[in-house]
């Protein structure tokens, strides 16, 4: 869809077609795509042609719940952002509210679509208890293990039904079977750039209206089928038709390495969307600082060992000028999920006591033992793409601070007084 990954590797497949291979022909495939944009984009001079299958599907009901007043309201302010944008208590509230009501009324499972963890376990912690006992709610989600994932996605026993609540994993790469009802929050967790800070955070944004009307597809893949939309028909119509590409929001150090090591000016790349200049700027900055491109924007020898690992520009420069294993350890702790549990706010922020538990120097009833690792297992690989033999009681915990103004220089800070 519109991530980075499948813009950029378009961009470069289709810039590689042009100059070295002719012969190349390319197809692309999407239920939810701008046709138009795209068939301009791979035609060149005349329009690629568009070839267009239904499918088998069967009818869904659309039913619309706007949920409390507080969401209510439609419009925007700026592209695609609702006035009335849910708080996470409304969005919990409502979503456990349609759920009960669709059990009640209807037959089959129930897929349920949220924007992230969080409002997955508040939500089931409602339901749970709530729902009659011949209910099982499951969670489906990216940070969940393999073991949770397969138990949500089997069919539900004879005389059982099951609750799914899932983020948008369940929208295009996986089928859930026996699910006749759909119920969307019509949010999700989208990544904004702030170039002033120079920080990515994950915002809830609403979700365009082909989004929409793919998951609520999912209630009709075997039989006629109901989708609640907890928003009304008025908002609807006011909603973006074709969901945002990522590369208008997200951070762009990475694609500027990229673009850099592949060699071809970004201006002169066939992308489906330009980069904003501000963001586009800010990541040339950063890479000049980390030393991964010269002042002309060409890459280095460093940027090319960087852009090789998998990672962010600043934590690919942290392995690459410190090939350590604990320098692949603290580029995992900061790259992965938190391997400490509890709310956020009441917990250390310090990233020493993350290295020491992935090491397994730290005893703590706050650490995530799956969690931790997870995150060993991912430097182990960093390593290993870096060329670092990889021994994790090499780890000093207290020299994190050192590694970590490797990779950002920019944010070291010193007492006036």
């Amino acid at each position: 869809e519109r991530n980075l990954t499948t813009d950029l590797g378009l961009a470069f497949t289709l810039d590689a077609a042009a100059a070295l291979r002719p012969d190349l022909r390319l197809v692309a495939m999407s239920a939810t795509a701008d046709t138009a944009r795209f068939a301009r984009l791979l035609g060149g001079d005349e329009p690629a042609p568009i070839v267009a299958s239904e499918g088998r599907t069967f009818p869904i009901d659309i039913r619309w719940l706007p949920g409390t007043p507080q969401r209510r309201g439609g419009g925007r302010h700026g592209r695609g952002r609702p006035s009335g944008r849910p708080s996470f208590a409304q969005i919990v509230d409502d979503t456990s509210a349609a759920v009960r009501r669709a059990l009640a009324d209807e037959t089959g499972d129930v897929l349920v679509f949220l924007p992230g963890i969080g409002e997955i376990n508040a939500t089931r912690e409602r339901l749970v208890g709530a729902v009659g006992g011949d209910v099982d709610v499951y969670p489906l989600a990216g940070s969940i293990s393999v073991a949770e994932q397969d138990r949500a996605l089997e069919p539900s026993p004879p005389g059982r039904r099951r609750v799914v609540l899932s983020t948008d994993i369940a929208e295009t790469s996986l089928t859930v079977d026996g699910v006749r009802v759909v119920v969307d929050s019509g949010v999700g967790r989208a990544p904004r750039f702030d170039s002033g800070t120079g920080m990515t955070r994950l915002t809830t944004v609403a979700i365009s209206r082909d989004s929409a009307d793919q998951r609520a597809g999912r209630a009709g893949r075997v039989e006629p089928g109901v989708c609640y939309r907890l928003w009304s028909r008025i908002e609807h119509g006011t909603r973006l038709a074709h969901r945002e590409a990522e590369l208008l929001h997200a951070d762009l150090a990475d694609v500027a390495l990229e673009v850099a090591a592949w060699g071809t000016p970004v201006a002169e790349l066939p992308l489906p969307d330009q980069p904003p200049r501000r963001t586009w700027e800010h990541a040339g900055e950063l890479l000049r600082m980390l030393d991964a491109i010269d002042d002309d924007g060409s890459i280095t020898a460093l940027g090319r060992r960087m852009v090789d690992l998998p990672l962010h520009p600043r934590l690919a420069h942290l392995v690459a000028v410190s090939p350590t294993t604990a320098a692949c350890v603290v580029a995992a702790v900061i790259d992965e999920r938190d391997v400490m549990r509890g709310r956020p706010r009441e917990l250390p922020a310090d990233l020493e006591l993350r290295v020491a538990a992935v090491g397994g120097r730290r005893s703590d009833d706050r650490i995530d033992r799956r969690a931790a690792a997870r995150v060993s297992d991912r430097a182990a690989d960093i390593a290993r793409r870096a060329g670092v033999r990889f021994d994790l009681d090499e780890v000093d915990p207290g020299r994190t601070g050192l590694l970590l103004v490797g990779a950002f220089p920019d944010r070291l800070a010193g007492r006036r007084r």
